[in-house]
């Protein structure tokens, strides 16, 4: 069986502005976009390296850079 889940694009665009202010504390704590994910339940720790294609992460992504937040810095490998 199937579901199919229906959101109109302003749904999902408030969905991804609550999930970034979400992790936005996390993310200024050190945290990398996929862990703070991790660490709020939204991504299970086993299964976090098949979310990064997923579109929802692709929109996270895109957001939090268009809040200052750059994936490269915030991803784990530009912070030192």
């Amino acid at each position: 069986m199937i579901t199919v889940i229906e959101q109109t694009t302003s749904e999902r665009q408030a969905e991804t502005a609550y999930l970034f202010k979400t992790i936005k504390p996390l993310l200024d704590n050190g945290y990398s976009y996929m862990g703070a994910l991790v660490k709020i339940g939204k991504v299970p720790h086993k299964y976090r390296h098949s979310y990064y294609n997923q579109a929802w992460f692709r929109d996270l992504k895109e957001y939090g850079e268009q809040q200052g937040y750059d994936y490269e810095t915030y991803s784990g490998k530009g912070r030192k």
